[in-house]
């Protein structure tokens, strides 16, 4: 060890700065004075615009095409999912018009011709029993007037 300098001795004192030591009794008077508290809406407002962009959200400069991390077409099947969903949101329908079954509970976006690309005519939304027929080339479905029946 340096010169001057031979770590915690016994009997010293740390300073872990002020430490205040409150009864229960205290405690409990200073939660109750708290109950049915609220802050004004103006507050809230305040609040919460002082919280935009802080915790993880994201800022525009660095989403989409300005992210460092931005690989265009040559990202993960994953991530082009993910795309889809923050851009046109979860699949809620079965767009395929022959689909047996009256109240599917899972949807999903299938691809529909294999290029993956960030388009939303690319893309239709399917039960997951359909979307599963689909990949296995099992039924047939006529992705352009699907795509022309909701104007996509």
């Amino acid at each position: 060890m340096p010169k001057g300098s031979r770590g915690f001795q016994k009997g010293h004192i740390i300073n872990l700065g002020k430490h205040w030591k409150l009864s229960q009794k205290t405690k409990k008077k200073m939660s109750l004075a708290k109950i049915g508290l609220r802050h004004s809406l103006k507050t809230r407002i305040k609040m919460s615009k002082s919280q935009i962009g802080k915790h993880g959200g994201s800022k525009p400069w660095t989403t989409g095409q300005n992210n460092y991390f931005w690989k265009g077409e040559n990202a993960s099947y994953g991530a082009k999912h993910k795309w889809l969903v923050i851009h046109f949101g979860k699949a809620d329908k079965c767009e395929n018009p022959n689909c047996v079954f009256l109240n599917p509970k899972r949807f999903e976006w299938a691809n529909i011709n294999g290029k993956y690309k960030r388009k939303r005519n690319d893309y239709i939304m399917l039960c997951a029993s359909c979307h599963r027929k689909w990949d296995l080339n099992k039924i047939k479905i006529n992705a352009k007037a699907i795509i022309k029946k909701y104007k996509i």
